[in-house]
């Protein structure tokens, strides 16, 4: 079974998302910003910078998986 999809519509939207995210960037390009302190943030950027380049971003992995394990729950998990 297919989805009945406006393909139109659907282009539409991802422009105007893409031309408001491209809006928010600053004079040199790029985006600023603060990330939730959550437990799925970090680990998000963490694993994003452990597959850009490890060595590079060795200091901000360290800090993010130190963050990790000390807001860790007792039972072992972060939900």
């Amino acid at each position: 079974m297919t989805a009945d999809i406006d393909r139109h519509a659907l282009e539409e939207t991802l422009n105007a998302a893409r031309a408001r995210l491209l809006a928010e960037r600053r004079p040199s390009g790029h985006w600023e910003g603060e990330l939730s302190s959550s437990a799925l943030s970090t680990a998000t950027a963490v694993t994003a910078l452990a597959l850009v380049d490890p060595a590079a971003h060795e200091p901000l992995i360290r800090r993010g998986l130190d963050w990790l394990a000390a807001h860790r729950n007792p039972d072992g998990g972060w939900g």
